[in-house]
């Protein structure tokens, strides 16, 4: 009796051991790390999931459906086991994550966070992300080797499941980035089934400052470079310039469109012998951002320059016609914009001359006279009285010049227009220019020491008519053709088209000698010409060359006129055709931006009306109301709103009346 209980004894722990096996077997293995222990370990000293050191090496409790060989122990009283294999031959897999995206982003950081569900058997040792401004790299990127430009950040150790956060630096501002997560254990590698994007906080623009060309007393030409719009729509550009360092656009300015890339911009409006410092500028809805500085004094002593006015038949020194200076000096430029007649005169050689004794005429007498487009002027007999000796005529494009007697008194003469001559006219200096010429009767010029460039197209005399200003060349028919010769540049064709928020410009050459560059030209009024752009030329060509620009500053007018201005190296010009560009108005045009002191709205409505304008923070509260504004159609007006009492933040601005409303946000700082 005795030893039948005590084999039941016997039997009773023999069960109770292969149970505490079977659990032990499912409750614990070591780490796929390819051990060889054999000191006792007991497993009722760790829970599952738990990390454990031994010999220097990482080992976590996992619960598989395997156990590897062990040996009971009764040390300190519990069951012990020894390992004497690897027992991750079996069953392992590699993790299983997923991307969870990106947090706290900045302009040049960001917080990438992803989350493991199942590490697979086997501890994660290294887990991260690959991250880049192109998807394609990132998705074509891998732990071990990387594409393009992506980049990669990890932590390595030793990991079990649940989120994981690393921290990203040194990224660009106003920037996508793509990221793709991973984990690694000794099984293989997880990437995230899809990448995610962020994007980085937008910025300033960032540009660079034109340096300056044609300088003069009064003028110059300088314009900037934008090469990054800073996330954010570029609403305004151009140049400002002050007497002291560091002009900003509260200083005197230029306004040359929106948009990135390259414009031009002409400064006016400057003293003589002053020195001047000039940046580009250019605003987005972040702020406004500048180019480096420039600076240049202005010339001393010029000439000064005496406009046209066509409603006074009148001379001034501003081009707007804002004063009346009297006539142009001798030692004076004038540059002539209209024909100086009324409209119900006839343009004809009897009633419409330079210095004629009768009738309406201009006495002006300057060193330089430029006849511009629109500009028409006739020499007579008695039009030299007064003329300085070194007179000089320039012809522009769109410009008529008109003679019936001889030029000799004319020093230096460039025709980029029209010429006509009539009658017995002679002239011993060189004409130079592209522009057309037409003449009757008998005219000599080269053989009194003179040149044309090359022979006209016809023998015929020109027919004089009455009314020649408004004959075209061919109609006058006779010896009508061009100085031009042998061009230094074969145009093809110069084209423009208005496309969205810029006219597209193309012009092809069919052949080039000398040619150094072209300066692409635009006006408003056919009149006024400022650069926009300069172009390198191709030198010496024989084949055709193919040339292209845009024109951002087109707002608030309904056509533009573009000319191209030719340069040799030896540094001779030529101009040609005129073109002009309609441009189709919008309906109704807002724009915002912030100079620094004050937030300014711009805009105009499609049909006369009074809108009201509110200024609200993004808890919808209205912190400038603004009633009863009076908008002409199609006629800008400037809503400036002081921002002394106004925080920093993100802004709606909302230009608008009954069934009728614009807006656009912006950030003020």
């Amino acid at each position: 009796m005795l030893k039948k209980c005590k084999t039941d004894y016997n039997l009773k722990r023999l069960i109770g051991v292969l149970l505490l096996t079977i659990v032990f077997c499912q409750s614990i293995v070591a780490q796929c790390v390819n051990p060889t222990w054999d000191a006792a370990k007991h497993w009722s000293t760790y829970s599952v999931g738990e990390l454990y050191s031994e010999a220097g090496k990482d080992y976590i409790v996992h619960t598989p459906a395997w156990c590897q060989s062990y040996s009971p122990s009764s040390a300190n009283g519990h069951l012990g086991f020894s390992l004497h294999a690897n027992p991750c031959d079996a069953g392992a897999t590699a993790p299983v994550l997923s991307l969870t995206g990106s947090s706290n982003v900045t302009c040049s950081t960001a917080d990438l966070t992803a989350s493991i569900s199942d590490i697979g058997g086997a501890a994660v040792t290294v887990r991260g992300f690959i991250y880049g401004t192109d998807e394609t790299d990132v998705d074509n990127s891998t732990a071990g080797a990387l594409v393009g430009a992506s980049l990669k950040t990890e932590n390595a150790g030793s990991f079990g499941t649940g989120a994981y956060t690393i921290g990203v630096a040194g990224l660009t501002s106003s920037m996508t980035y793509y990221v793709r997560a991973y984990a690694t254990n000794a099984t293989g590698t997880t990437y995230s089934s899809t990448t995610k994007s962020f994007f980085t906080c937008a910025v300033v623009p960032t540009l660079t400052t034109t340096a300056y060309s044609a300088l003069s007393c009064e003028t110059a030409s300088s314009g900037g470079t934008i090469s990054a719009d800073g996330g954010d729509p570029v609403t305004a550009r151009g140049v400002c310039w002050s007497t002291s360092t560091n002009p900003t656009v509260s200083d005197s300015k230029t306004t040359d469109g929106s948009g990135i890339g390259l414009f031009a911009s002409a400064i006016s409006g400057m003293s003589e012998g002053t020195t001047y410092y000039v940046r580009a500028y250019a605003t987005n809805g972040i702020g406004t951002a500048y180019g480096n500085e420039i600076s240049f004094t202005t010339a001393s002593g010029c000439t000064p320059v005496y406009y046209s006015c066509a409603a006074s038949n009148s001379w001034s020194l501003n081009t707007d016609c804002s004063t009346d200076d009297g006539t142009p000096g001798n030692t004076d430029n004038a540059v002539l914009r209209h024909d100086w007649f009324d409209n119900a005169q006839t343009y004809s050689l009897a009633n419409l001359a330079w210095g004629q004794d009768g009738g309406d005429w201009f006495d002006a007498k300057p060193a330089k006279l430029t006849i511009a487009s629109g500009g028409r002027a006739v020499f007579n007999t008695t039009s030299y009285t007064g003329l300085p000796g070194a007179f000089e005529l320039v012809v522009d494009p769109g410009g008529i010049f008109a003679s019936y007697t001889s030029l000799e008194v004319i020093n230096s003469f460039e025709n980029n227009g029209a010429v006509h001559l009539f009658g017995a006219v002679t002239n011993g200096n060189d004409i130079t220019g592209i522009g057309d010429i037409c003449y009757s009767g008998n005219f000599e010029n080269s053989t009194l020491g003179g040149s044309m460039n090359g022979a006209f197209l016809s023998a015929n005399e020109a027919t004089l008519v009455a009314d020649f200003f408004d004959t075209p060349n061919a109609v006058l028919g006779g010896n009508c053709g061009s100085l031009g010769g042998l061009l230094p540049v074969e145009l093809l064709s110069f084209k423009g088209k208005h496309q969205g928020d810029f006219v597209q410009l193309s012009w092809v050459t069919a052949s080039e000698i000398n040619n150094d560059y072209f300066e692409v030209q635009a006006s408003r009024d056919g009149e006024n010409w400022e650069m926009i752009s300069i172009q390198d030329g191709a030198g010496n060509s024989v084949v055709s060359t193919y040339y292209q620009d845009r024109d951002f500053s087109i707002s608030f007018t309904d056509k533009k006129y573009y000319r191209l201005k030719q340069i040799d190296f030896d540094g001779k010009v030529r101009y040609s055709n005129v073109i002009s560009v309609p441009i189709a108005v919008e309906e109704d045009y807002l724009n915002v931006y912030d100079n620094g002191e004050e937030l300014v709205v711009d805009f105009y409505t499609a049909i006369d009306q009074q809108v009201s304008l509110t200024l609200i923070d993004m808890s919808g509260r209205q912190v400038v109301v603004l009633n009863n504004l009076e908008a002409l159609a199609k006629t800008n007006k400037k809503i400036v709103i002081n921002k002394e009492n106004v925080l920093s933040g993100l802004y709606l601005v909302k230009v608008y009346r009954d069934g009728f409303s614009m807006s656009k946000k912006i950030v003020l700082h």
